[in-house]
């Protein structure tokens, strides 16, 4: 079996699209010479990463993990260069966050205080429900018309609901219907892994959580990513009303919490379904590793890196889409007074209605299927269970072709074909011998064959003229080849390994 090793962070991770995530332990975030420098990693494996504002085009710094630290240098250095700085801890959880505050507005503030009694939090209410509904339906026509169907009834619900209670129970009803399609919802494995997960994990299951009433406790490999996802989106959102001058944690549709950003939450439930098909997208095009999840003491479902790194560059996604959202609400609590676009810099059009915009995933696909084995990004599968699959379909159209009775291996030019072939081959060993003496096997064993296990079988062939199928043989040391090839397989053997390990 090949090497399943999956490393902490992807080797050689720069910023994308200016996001950069650290993770390991003993993380340190730092101001040296103008830079910030950012070291992370675990055990030997550590590398360190410099940004210059004027060239990095560093927007967030994304830190996963709760061990190291960070310099009052290094914060005020990301303030100065306008970069957000998230961290998250292992499950999810947001530890900090930080980011540029906007102006400081008391008419803002003082209207978001009073909108949770009056009129306004309904009608904020209502237009951050209706959004998530019609988003929802959307979502539900690929599981489920009738499910579609049924969310989309309860649209018109929310305009006859004239209080916040009322409007909770719209959007409860909805949820149930909504999540009932995602139960049975296949999450694949590779082929290779299969047997190491727990039954109940290749399935996304319930939206609910078994170890109480927190969702964020998942069961499963899905719930676990959605809600990874989930806290990724409500950190953007808090961000982004912080940066608008609104107070994240003065909700209207979430009660009042000291240990949560309420109106974050609020916000964010517009741009919930969106995570949602970026989930969906994910599962239709991607297959996932047993060591991409981990089980808690209480078996609770955790991400691993690197998948974690991979969706915390989702990030982009979500401010882009919760911006215009944040805007309206600005306008919407204060009665259209604030046309501020501080977010979107969009004030040519300050009352034109959100435009939804799909979250199309970057599929991270980047191991083989069948093994596991890492890849090439976008390759199904790696060079041996490639050759296996190709074996395995010649092997079977010639079953095919026997049973036709058209076996291409005997009778007419076939054999005539093979028979000049094993008399070219004892020519040529022949002459080999008349001037070689017979060197030692254990040169072979210990000196080539090692070297051979990463060269595809195709170049063996085509270097040495042996058949396909007998230098299978030889690369997995089932058969040592004539001494003849043995120099032409060394200088095979000492090139660098194309394929992935």
């Amino acid at each position: 079996m090949q090497d399943q090793h999956i490393a902490p962070f992807p080797e050689g991770d720069t910023p994308t699209r200016g996001i950069y995530v650290a993770d390991g332990f003993g993380i340190s975030v730092v101001v040296r010479s103008k830079h910030l420098v950012v070291t992370d990693g675990i055990g030997s494996q550590r590398r360190e990463q410099r940004f210059h504002k004027a060239t990095s085009g560093l927007r967030r710094l994304v830190v996963l993990g709760h061990t190291g630290y960070v310099t009052f240098e290094a914060l005020r250095w990301m303030t100065d260069g306008r970069v957000g700085y998230l961290q998250l801890d292992r499950d999810g959880t947001i530890l900090a966050t930080t980011g540029a505050l906007g102006i400081n507005k008391a008419e803002l503030r003082r209207a978001q205080a009073l909108a949770q009694g009056d009129q306004t939090g309904i009608e904020l209410t209502r237009h951050i429900l209706r959004i998530k509904l019609e988003g929802q339906a959307e979502v539900a026509e690929r599981l489920s018309g009738q499910a579609a169907f049924e969310i989309r009834s309860r649209i018109d619900d929310l305009e006859s609901a004239n209080d916040l209670e009322s409007l909770r129970l719209v959007e409860a009803h909805a949820a149930r219907t909504y999540w009932e399609q995602w139960t049975d919802l296949p999450v694949s494995f590779v082929k290779a892994h299969q047997a190491k997960v727990p039954d109940h994990w290749p399935t996304f299951g319930t939206r609910g959580s078994p170890y109480g009433s927190r969702a964020r406790l998942a069961s499963t490999p899905g719930n676990a990513i959605l809600n990874y996802l989930y806290a990724l989106l409500e950190a953007e959102t808090t961000l982004a009303c912080s940066a608008a001058g609104l107070d994240p944690g003065i909700g209207v549709l979430h009660a009042d919490n000291r240990f949560r950003a309420s109106l974050a939450l609020d916000l964010m439930e517009t741009v919930r379904p969106d995570v949602d098909r970026y989930l969906l997208d994910l599962f239709d095009g991607h297959v996932f590793r047993a060591g991409d999840f981990r089980e808690t003491k209480t078996g609770v479902c955790r991400v691993n890196p690197p998948l974690t790194h991979h969706l915390a560059h989702t990030l982009d996604l979500w401010y882009e889409l919760v911006a215009p959202v944040v805007e309206r609400a600005m306008r919407i609590l204060t009665g259209g007074t604030d046309t501020d676009t501080p977010l979107t810099h969009n004030n040519r059009r300050p009352n034109s209605a959100l435009q939804r915009r799909s979250a199309t995933p970057n599929l991270i696909r980047t191991h083989c299927l069948d093994c596991g084995a890492s890849t090439e990004p976008m390759r199904k599968l790696c060079d041996t269970c490639l050759e296996a699959k190709r074996d395995s379909q010649r092997l079977d159209r010639l079953a095919q072709l026997r049973e036709a009775g058209l076996d291409p291996a005997h009778g007419g030019d076939a054999a005539a074909k093979r028979g000049e072939s094993n008399r070219s081959h004892q020519r040529a060993v022949a002459a080999w011998n008349a001037t070689e003496a017979k060197p030692d096997s254990m040169v072979y064993l210990e000196e080539i064959l090692p070297g051979l296990r990463g060269v595809p079988i195709m170049r063996l062939a085509e270097a040495t003229g042996l058949s396909p199928g007998y230098c299978s043989f030889i690369r997995r040391g089932l058969k040592i080849p004539h001494p003849r090839h043995w120099m032409t397989l060394a200088g095979l053997a000492s090139q660098p390994s194309t394929r992935p390990t």
